[in-house]
């Protein structure tokens, strides 16, 4: 395996050389030389991973004609996402699927390029075996063809043959095992997305399982189009599907809804609708198809930024309260405005015991306030949440009677699973904060790795900063990240800062390593950090010049930074997902 690893990455790093030579102006001879080589190069792998590499139109035109000109059985995974490809190098990737050289594919991404409407129109062709033929590959290696490798004695007899007369493969399948399409970030439009429908629906991609369309212009009429692929049957291997920042708005989700309710689509999991513009009314269609039991098998529920309010979010509670969805694991409605009734409504669905595989629930964003908390409290007292591993409450008005409800639940152990919960911007007062720190000093939470409590605090801050110190200082086992906005003329935190300086080291500071970080970083003492790393640097370096094995230094912030976002803007993949098994 190692052996086959090595020689993968040795083959990529050729196949790009030659991709970028290819991509330039060059004479016959040389073109014809280079795609030989290519050709060769081909041959070897069953991986093709050439992700941001940004080698542009003709570059990938280029492969996508030697990928014509010779089979690829091997071939499993094709990834070209961010290298700029236009119409040609797409066109050319399609026409290498349409004349059945791709047989073996099963992941195929090509995000984050410009594709637009004409390329995803070429790529629909090409799953359904319609050839198209690149003018700039085909003005690169003129003179290799697919007609001069079929007379090839050593090529497949099980390929297929295109239809002279329709030019389409009709029984035969281009893609049977493709079951992973990125096409995020690629602005495909209406029109774009209704040519991949076709192909969908007709069911020329039979194995399909993730679907990734975020980012790309899709309107109600593009969502319309996709819905009835959705309820064709021929999608029912579908797993995962992404369909995030797309305006198809409330006409777009009522077609979604349709194609839920139909019962075609047993095996979906995953189902990524954030920032859609689908509002109250797309909400309610949405919540009302998941009641009809018809995908029993989801487990994530995306709805993040939709401007659901309090009427929705009393509809998707009903879904929760009756156990249509019973595998749900993750619920993302961060930033709607469900209000204190409709987040006291969702968060009472809990208490039927219907939701016990929750592992993931992030409100942040919709001022649910303290009642809502504490009608939470009592599902995790019934150990009814007690699978939470990620709790986000953000921006949400909770005050010391929500946070006591959940602190009660910490201290109680009925959060054993817990790694990261959020209170960041909220009304906590140092009762809160002081609350909190005997649950962390107590250690009832051993798996807890962060709480964030930014731009949370009230009150007496010195009482609410010594306690948190004094959790680590009590409890050298605990390797929770506590992210607070520590007062300056903090005394504990000053105290202990001026240890560390006065020793010239961190060492006898009773903090883990990552509160070391955060209270240079938190405080200020950027150039302390920096100045302490740069002494156990000299010490170090000292004592290996003895013979003395040199211990470890201070981290840098970058180690006790707080974690990404929950939503990442830069990848069509949530931070959510990649947590699951959609990150193929």
């Amino acid at each position: 395996m190692v052996a086959q690893a090595v020689m993968e990455r040795t083959t990529t790093r050729i196949i790009v050389d030659l991709l970028r030579k290819l991509g330039a102006d060059l004479e016959d001879t040389q073109a014809k030389n280079l795609h030989q080589s290519l050709l060769d190069e081909l041959q070897k792998v069953t991986i093709i991973d050439l992700g941001r590499r940004r080698i542009g139109d003709r570059g990938i035109a280029a492969l996508g004609k030697a990928l014509q000109d010779c089979p690829v059985p091997r071939l499993e995974k094709l990834s070209l996402d961010s290298n700029d490809i236009g119409d040609d190098g797409v066109a050319a990737i399609a026409g290498a699927i349409g004349v059945g050289n791709l047989t073996a594919l099963r992941t195929l991404h090509l995000s984050w390029n410009k594709i637009g409407e004409q390329g995803c129109r070429a790529l629909a062709n090409g799953f359904q075996g319609i050839k198209s033929t690149p003018t700039v590959a085909q003005a690169v290696v003129k003179n290799f063809s697919f007609e001069f490798w079929n007379k090839k004695k050593n090529k497949s007899k099980n390929l297929g043959e295109p239809n002279e007369k329709s030019n389409v493969n009709n029984g035969f399948r281009c893609v049977p095992h493709l079951s992973t399409v990125w096409l995020s970030g690629n602005n495909i439009g209406d029109g774009g997305v209704k040519a991949l429908a076709t192909s969908l629906e007709a069911g020329h991609v039979p194995s399909l399982k993730v679907l990734r369309l975020f980012k790309n212009n899709i309107g109600p009429e593009g969502m319309e189009a996709l819905a009835k692929a959705l309820e064709s049957g021929n999608m029912a291997t579908l797993e995962a599907l992404n369909l995030g920042q797309n305006p198809f708005t409330p006409k777009g989700s009522k077609s979604l809804a349709e194609a839920l309710q139909s019962g075609h689509l047993p095996s979906l999991e995953a189902l990524y609708l954030h920032r859609n513009e689908i509002g109250n009314d797309g909400a309610i269609a949405i919540a009302q198809a998941l009641a009809s039991g018809k995908v029993k098998n989801l487990k994530v529920l995306d709805l993040e930024g939709n401007n659901i309010r309090e009427e929705g979010f009393k509809e998707l509670a009903k879904v929760l309260q009756l156990g249509h969805i019973p595998k749900l694991e993750i619920v993302d409605l961060v930033d709607n405005q469900s209000g204190a009734e409709g987040g006291h409504v969702l968060c009472e669905a809990f208490v039927t015991g219907n939701c016990t595989k929750l592992k993931w629930l992030a409100l942040d964003g919709n001022s649910i306030g303290d009642e809502s908390c504490m009608a939470m409290g009592k599902a995790l007292e019934l150990d009814y949440l007690a699978g939470l591993e990620r709790l986000y409450l953000a921006r949400n008005a909770i005050g010391f009677k929500g946070v006591a409800a959940i602190v009660k639940a910490l201290e109680a152990g009925h959060l054993p699973n817990l790694k990261y919960l959020s209170l960041d911007e909220n009304k906590l007062e140092h009762r809160s904060t002081i609350a909190l720190a005997a649950a962390l000093k107590a250690n009832v939470v051993p798996n807890l790795q962060y709480l964030s409590l930014k731009k949370s605090f009230g009150g007496d801050q010195e009482k609410a900063a010594d306690a948190l110190v004094a959790a680590y200082t009590k409890n050298r086992d605990l390797k929770t990240q506590v992210h607070y906005d520590w007062p300056n003329n903090s005394y504990a935190a000053k105290a202990k800062i001026l240890q560390a300086r006065n020793s010239g080291t961190t060492d006898e500071l009773d903090l883990p390593v990552a509160m070391k970080s955060c209270f240079c970083t938190s405080l200020g003492f950027g150039a302390l950090a920096k100045r302490t790393r740069s002494k156990r640097s000299k010490r170090s370096k000292r004592r290996a010049g003895e013979g003395v094995i040199s211990g470890s230094t201070l981290p840098s912030t970058e180690e006790g930074r707080r974690e990404p976002s929950f939503k990442s803007s830069t990848t069509d993949v949530p931070s959510m997902e990649r947590q699951f098994s959609f990150s193929t």
